[in-house]
C-alpha cells in the first residue's frame, strides 16, 4: 500500500472513529480567503494557540496535551504536527486531504471536529492552514 492510502485508511479511523469516513474527509480547496497570510507563525499566534492552547481549560495546552499535541511553544507543535517529535505527523506538508489536522478541523462531526464539541474555526482561519499545508507547510 501506498503511504498516502495507508495514512488515509488510519485517518479514518482515528480521526473519525472508525464510523462513517465520510463526514470527516473532505476534498479542501486552497481558492479560499485566509483571514490572514498563511504562515506557520501566523496560524500558531492567531489560531492554534488561541484557541487550543491558551492559558486556563485548553484541550492542548501545557496541562492538557491531548493525543500527545501542545499549542505553546510555536517549534515544539510545528514539530509534533509534522511528526519531526512524537509518534505520527497530523500534517502531511503539501497535501491537505491527507493532513489529519484538517481533516479534525473539517469534520462535519462536533464529538470528532477540532475544536472538539464546539463551533468549528471560522472559514477564513480554515482556509489559512489548507494554504499553509498546501504550500508544504513551511516553518
Amino acid at each position: 500500500m501506498t503511504r498516502a492510502w495507508m495514512l488515509l485508511m488510519s485517518c479514518c479511523l482515528f480521526a473519525c472513529g472508525g464510523e462513517e469516513p465520510g463526514e470527516c474527509l473532505l476534498a479542501l480547496s486552497t481558492d479560499c480567503e485566509a483571514r490572514f497570510a498563511p504562515t506557520y507563525t501566523n496560524i500558531f499566534q492567531q489560531s492554534l494557540r488561541a484557541s487550543c492552547g491558551g492559558p486556563g481549560v485548553s484541550c492542548h495546552g501545557d496541562a492538557g496535551r491531548q493525543a500527545g499535541l501542545a499549542f505553546v511553544s510555536e517549534q515544539e507543535s510545528y514539530d509534533l504536527l509534522l511528526g519531526n517529535l512524537g509518534d505520527r505527523p497530523r500534517v502531511i506538508a503539501g497535501d491537505p486531504d491527507a493532513s489529519l489536522l484538517l481533516q479534525r478541523l473539517e469534520c462535519s462531526a462536533p464529538q470528532r471536529r477540532m475544536p472538539l464539541n464546539s463551533e468549528p474555526l471560522p472559514a477564513t482561519v480554515r482556509c489559512a492552514i489548507v494554504q499553509w499545508v498546501a504550500a508544504g507547510a513551511p516553518r
